[in-house]
């Protein structure tokens, strides 16, 4: 099948925005207009939303914390897309409060501290980091330490997969569950999708590049685990993993085969392909029925297991 129709509009919409072409002083006002740009306002209703704030050693990490009517003990931290650059808290207002309210778990969007003025490894330390403090904290938050997912789209997904390897790595708590949603897991160059798709449908491979400069500290940085996820020596004691790719999505390909290296490691994975979708998906559910039924399979999914756990 063809791109989904209800996502053309986005399509040549992003066609006149090529983040490549801006210099890193120019950030601040391209975070502004991608943000105006795809902004959609959500009707989906919450018990109560809480602007809190993670306090961690160096930093206070602005958040924001969902709860739906009928809520259950779990709870779902959540890093939104953009590069490690773009996005906030504000931009995945409506897809977090579709996830609280279908999963029926509380939902914590994490602000963390993006690129240029903060690189690698300082978001990566962000999420690591929140999930230790959700961790901490379940008693306050009303949750079940045992019951606790991280979730994230793109630079988000790659996040979380990011976090569970140093968490591992370190001996900390793992969470329960991750949901990475067309992540980013490392620079591809060759492979199927991103030949075909990275130029036209939402994400170019020029795009890519500047982001991986804009984001690392050093080249040794590319080959860190905690950036390049496969370039970690296993995937062992990871848990239950779900990862969605988009069928026209430059990073498809890389994601599914993350998907099948962790499986080789052992660990309980479920890829699924959402065809018709471009990369940024997450970001239409407004204005695609098929986005959101995706996503709300998604947190139907990331609900019951948790509910399992």
């Amino acid at each position: 099948m063809g791109v989904d129709p209800t996502l053309q509009n986005a399509v040549e919409m992003s066609k006149k925005i090529e983040p490549w072409r801006f210099k890193a002083s120019q950030i601040p006002d391209l975070r502004e207009i991608l943000e105006t740009t795809y902004k959609s306002e959500s009707t989906v209703k919450m018990e109560k939303t809480d602007e809190i704030h993670i306090n961690l050693e160096d930093t206070n990490l602005k958040a924001r914390l969902y709860t739906p009517f009928n809520s259950t003990d779990g709870i779902i931290i959540y890093f939104h897309g953009g590069g490690f650059i773009f996005d906030s808290v504000d931009s995945h207002d409506d897809v977090c409060r579709l996830i609280s309210d279908v999963s029926k778990c509380r939902v914590l969007s994490v602000g963390y501290r993006l690129a240029p003025e903060f690189r690698f490894p300082t978001a990566v330390m962000d999420a690591y980091n929140s999930f230790l403090w959700v961790n901490e904290n379940a008693e306050k938050l009303n949750i079940n330490r045992n019951r606790i997912a991280i979730m994230g789209d793109s630079s988000g997904g790659n996040l979380c997969g990011a976090a569970s390897l140093m968490l591992r790595d370190r001996g900390k708590p793992l969470p329960a569950m991750q949901i990475l949603v067309y992540p980013f897991v490392g620079l591809d160059q060759s492979s199927f999708s991103m030949r075909e798709y990275s130029k036209g449908y939402r994400l170019d491979r020029e795009t890519l590049l500047w982001i991986a400069e804009l984001y690392l500290s050093s080249r040794e940085d590319f080959i860190s685990p905690y950036f390049s996820l496969f370039t970690t020596d296993s995937f062992k004691g990871i848990e239950d993993t779900l990862i969605v790719t988009g069928e026209y999505d430059p990073l498809r390909d890389m994601g599914e085969s993350l998907s099948d290296r962790m499986t080789k490691d052992g660990v309980n994975v479920t890829c699924i392909r959402a065809l018709g979708m471009v990369h940024g998906f997450v970001s239409f559910t407004s204005i695609s029925p098929a986005a959101k039924n995706i996503m709300e399979m998604i947190s139907f999914i990331a609900g019951r297991r948790l509910s399992e756990k």
